[in-house]
């Protein structure tokens, strides 16, 4: 008996999957975007206190100037500044829908990368704890089964990060269109499908879930949506990837996680000029992403931009710094009480550092659970962050 391609289609997945697809294409919730700057960002150079004579002391060349000097921080509240690269995102300062919290980071005082990232990654303490994530975790206890997308926890990359690994698979999608030619292989090729990944074992579960993304990623065509309201993407990693976001998130196809990586962070040398590059790659991304989306569908999208640590206080002898703690998290978009610095600030001075870094005054897991409780809702937060207590809101979100 011949089928059509959407006859083979239904009776590869079943009926209750394809009307589960239906109605997640219809979705409308909220989408989390996780910026991770792996290399350990310096968020003293970031969001500078250009108000800590202790800041400038340490610093006497991988510094920011004071607010009105050659090049110098763009002033957010008198004490706290913008480096001038980032000058691209004062607009959503100003508008409320940018923030940043300061001192922030993981408890650990690791400062191995590998271990950092999988520390903060997982949501636990012990790097070799656990081999799920927090968003892997989040995305678990919140599922609810055949009527949920399969694109809810997404990677713009190659692989999907630890924070994203968990009982329900996540995508990791570095390409749209190169799914075509699987698509394209015709009736024959979805009738052997059909007769080969009919019944429950893993493997066939698997394989009509990635027949799902396929036939999804067809319908919906991401790749053809070119970007809106005049944004334009530079032509490198971070500047494709946030592009990639867009159109996953502009075709509704039910994405809640989307991930995107930036690297070049580990400034132990020049710092200067390379910090300043990446930031202007950061902040260009950023700002074609939020006009790509538009203001009405921003309402829905927040994004958080984070790093494994932060650097020393003071500066090396290579003109760079060194692996440190504390850190600065941006947060933007839908649901941010922005145009503030969110800090419990410790200060730069002698007896204020811990072992010659920023202390860690807000650990991570505060802001993202104060992010899940307010941006993504039915959040059980003893099993994304198990052995953490929050402490209570911040009051980042609204």
């Amino acid at each position: 008996m011949a089928y059509s391609r959407r006859e083979l289609w239904t009776k590869l997945v079943g009926q209750e999957t394809e009307q589960a697809i239906s109605r997640a294409a219809g979705a409308s919730g909220n989408t989390v975007v996780v910026i991770f700057m792996r290399g350990a960002v310096d968020g003293l150079n970031v969001v500078v206190p250009h108000g800590s004579d202790d800041y400038y002391a340490r610093r006497p060349i991988v510094r920011v100037s004071r607010p009105g000097e050659n090049d110098g921080a763009l002033d957010l509240d008198g004490f706290f500044g913008l480096h001038p690269a980032l000058s691209p995102l004062l607009p959503y300062w100003q508008s409320g829908q940018f923030a940043a919290v300061h001192a922030a980071g993981s408890p650990h005082s690791s400062r191995s990368h590998f271990d950092a990232q999988a520390i903060m990654e997982s949501g636990v303490q012990d790097p070799t704890a656990t081999l799920t994530g927090w968003v892997g975790r989040h995305v678990a206890a919140t599922h609810s089964g055949s009527s949920a997308s399969p694109f809810r926890s997404v990677a713009i990359a190659g692989a999907a990060p630890h924070s994203q690994q968990g009982p329900v698979p996540p995508l990791a999608l570095s390409s749209f269109d190169r799914f075509d030619s699987i698509m394209n292989q015709g009736a024959d090729f979805l009738s052997a499908m059909a007769m080969m990944h009919g019944s429950n074992t893993g493997l066939d579960i698997h394989s009509r879930l990635a027949l799902e993304v396929l036939d999804t990623l067809k319908r919906a065509n991401p790749a053809a949506l070119e970007p809106a309201n005049g944004a334009e993407y530079a032509n490198n990693g971070f500047g494709r990837g946030m592009r990639k976001a867009a159109q996953l998130i502009r075709s509704n196809i039910g994405a809640e996680f989307v991930s995107v990586d930036i690297g070049g962070w580990d400034t132990h040398v020049n710092q200067n000029g390379a910090l300043r590059n990446n930031l202007a790659t950061l902040a260009n991304g950023l700002v074609a992403f939020m006009q790509d989306l538009g203001p009405t569908a921003m309402q829905r999208v927040t994004v958080v931009c984070m790093s494994e640590f932060g650097r020393r206080a003071g500066e090396n002898g290579s003109f760079g710094t060194d692996h440190g703690h504390g850190n600065a998290m941006l947060l933007l978009g839908g649901g941010v009480n922005g145009g503030r610095v969110h800090s419990d600030w410790p200060g730069l001075a002698d007896g204020d550092l811990d072992n010659g870094d920023l202390q860690v005054t807000t650990d991570y897991r505060q802001v993202l659970s104060e992010l899940l409780q307010r941006r993504s809702g039915g959040v059980r937060l003893g099993e994304v962050f198990p052995g953490y207590t929050h402490p209570g809101g911040l009051g980042l979100f609204h």
